[in-house]
């Protein structure tokens, strides 16, 4: 999986992107979980949900009408904040008492981490990459009107934000059930 999401990454030849995803190799992006127990909550989820979002986003009729590049950006590091930021990481092991980490919910979400996953992806990859507006608002903006932030953008969403949204939501309450 991670040689199929490199490969999409560098094929959009954005100056960068080569040290980007070796600070996500560095930050452990490719084993972080999806969620702390929702879908995809084990190792390598997150990579997985963000192939995922991408195989749906790629083969939607409107893919067609957005710029490949910002496709493949938005898709794949839409949830990159979801790794952790800051030398910390997102999902910590959910130790139980009894020194078991819970079948019912195995992590927990870091709570030294007060900045939302969005503004983490957006925060990184433009630490490395220079993003279009069109990527920007898509990674922002990705879980549509459901966040307070969401609600800002209503009547003003761009193609590639609904097309994100969507696979998003395709890929976390479909397919990764």
């Amino acid at each position: 999986m991670d040689i199929k999401f490199n490969e999409l990454l560098l094929s959009t030849e954005i100056k960068g992107m080569g040290k980007l995803i070796d600070h996500l190799v560095q930050m452990g992006f490719y084993t972080a979980p999806a969620s702390s127990q929702n879908h995809l909550c084990r190792e390598k989820g997150l990579l997985e949900h963000s192939l995922n979002v991408y195989a749906i986003a790629s083969v939607m009729p409107m893919a067609g009408l957005v710029d490949k590049n910002d496709l493949i950006v938005s898709c794949l590091l839409h949830d990159i904040g979801k790794m952790g930021a800051f030398g910390e990481i997102m999902y910590q092991d959910n130790i139980l008492k009894s020194g078991k980490i819970s079948d019912a919910k195995p992590y927990v979400v870091n709570k030294n981490i007060v900045i939302e996953h969005q503004d983490l992806s957006l925060m990184i990859a433009s630490k490395f990459i220079d993003l279009t507006r069109e990527t920007a608002i898509a990674i922002k903006f990705h879980n549509g009107l459901y966040t307070p932030d969401g609600r800002t953008i209503n009547g003003k969403e761009t193609r590639l934000m609904m097309i994100l949204h969507f696979a998003d939501m395709w890929a976390s309450r479909v397919v990764e059930v």
